[in-house]
């Protein structure tokens, strides 16, 4: 079963190249919208995973503050001990959110509550396999999980200016502005909460430049290289009796 974590710098095509993988070997894609998903079938309000993104403007931090300020306490849920179902998906954390928000001096303890959260849900769903988690630390959270196959997609910053100034009609300065701030954030977010290093190459087994790749051929490579680390894992599986 192939489990995919795809990190991309914005503009780069990451999300079409994991949209590409996906369709070839079958994977779920876990982007934000799934986590959030899963995160409200366990009693986590929606604002607060929004939260867990990589805007820039303001830290992680400053906006978890602000929600936690505003934010009523959750209210315990009946089954909270037992497991709940995200699709096809079993996910074992109902209930960790089901004491009231912390004050504003314990933040950091917050923080690391939700993120916890998270790590429990992309651990979960990478044991149930065929799975392609496109950002959310992934390359972080599962980096000693066996057989998972990690990818960096990045682009030439240029290139990657004109790509979102299209995608999101924006002007030239507009879009190397918000690209600064995007990268900046996504390097803070995984160095403060994960102590990674994101486009540090020896974390990943695949950085792939789209600029001299492209993103067809960039996706045709992660498909290979998920094959053949499924079939290096069949290979090593024991002989059943």
């Amino acid at each position: 079963m192939a489990v995919v974590t795809l990190s991309r710098q914005m503009g780069s095509g990451g999300e079409e190249i994991a949209r590409r993988v996906a369709e070839a070997l079958g994977l779920q894609v876990v982007d934000r919208a799934r986590l959030q998903q899963a995160a409200e079938e366990a009693g986590v309000p929606r604002v607060a995973f929004e939260e867990l993104t990589y805007e820039g403007r303001r830290t992680l931090v400053e906006e978890m503050l602000r929600i936690l300020q505003a934010m009523p306490a959750i209210p315990v849920a009946p089954q909270a001990s037992r497991q709940e179902v995200i699709g096809p998906f079993r996910l074992p954390f109902g209930g960790a959110f089901s004491s009231p928000i912390p004050p504003v001096s314990s933040i950091a303890e917050a923080m690391e509550r939700y993120l916890e959260i998270v790590g429990m849900v992309v651990r979960d769903l990478a044991a149930a396999g065929n799975v392609l988690f496109l950002g959310q630390g992934g390359q972080a959270i599962l980096r000693d999980h066996p057989g998972a196959l990690h990818v960096l997609v990045v682009a030439a910053f240029q290139d990657r200016v004109a790509a979102v100034a299209e995608e999101q009609e924006l002007t030239r300065r507009e879009a190397e502005r918000r690209l600064r701030a995007n990268d900046r954030a996504r390097a803070d977010f995984l160095r403060r909460y994960y102590r990674l290093d994101w486009l540090a190459p020896e974390n990943y087994h695949l950085v792939l430049n789209t600029s001299l790749l492209g993103r067809e051929a960039a996706a045709q490579v992660v498909v290979a290289a998920a094959r053949a680390v499924i079939s290096a894992g069949s290979a090593g599986a024991p002989e059943e009796r």
